[in-house]
């Protein structure tokens, strides 16, 4: 633990324009009631025109109690169902998991960021069509093993030139469960298929 990592020969650090950073309204803190929180924040980026986006890093705001994170594209046809899940309790943004939590929402994994990822840079001539329609939803799975605090985690996105013409990158969700397998002797109720599933 204590021998320093060295760099490989070669590798490069990847840097990006932050033309446009996406972040909740306020700093959301997890009640402590569940192990995992997953939470989801509706986002207007206002953008001005059909754009694309060619690069992001996902950043979060408090390492000790972010899993992971997820930033998902929805249309302006799901604001008032975002909207509505948002309201129903007093903390910024709504519960959530898998997705944005929105049935009959049409959502899209843009990008996602796990401990270690910096920015990503699409490649040359590419990027992730958005426009006036466009809303964003930042899913950020909160594990509490180390406590509760407060977090405000964000996004920077890279844009195209207006008017730009790039080949659209479309992205292939495939999920399903992923359970991973306790060690030999181990009996916590969370081995269980049924806690894998909840």
């Amino acid at each position: 633990l204590d021998t320093p990592l060295e760099v490989p020969e070669g590798a490069r650090s990847v840097g990006i324009r932050g033309d446009l950073e996406l972040r909740p309204a306020e700093p959301y803190t997890p009640a402590g009631e569940l192990s995992d929180d997953y939470r989801c924040f509706l986002i207007d980026p206002a953008i001005e025109g059909e754009r694309f986006f060619t690069g992001y890093q996902l950043a979060p705001g408090n390492l000790n109690i972010v899993h992971h994170i997820i930033l998902f594209g929805i249309t302006e046809a799901g604001r008032s169902a975002a909207e509505t899940k948002d309201a129903a309790d007093a903390a910024d943004g709504w519960p959530c998991f898998g997705d944005v939590g929105l049935p009959g929402v049409e959502s899209s994994v843009g990008v996602s960021w796990t401990p270690g990822e910096g920015a990503v840079k699409f490649p040359e001539g590419t990027g992730v069509p958005v426009d006036d329609d466009t809303l964003f939803v930042l899913q950020v799975h909160y594990n509490l093993a180390a406590g509760v605090g407060a977090d405000r985690s964000s996004a920077r996105l890279e844009l195209s030139e207006p008017g730009a013409a790039l080949t659209p990158l479309v992205s292939l969700d495939l999920l399903a469960p992923v359970e991973l397998p306790c060690p030999a002797g181990e009996k916590s109720e969370a081995c269980s298929r049924e806690h894998a599933l909840e």
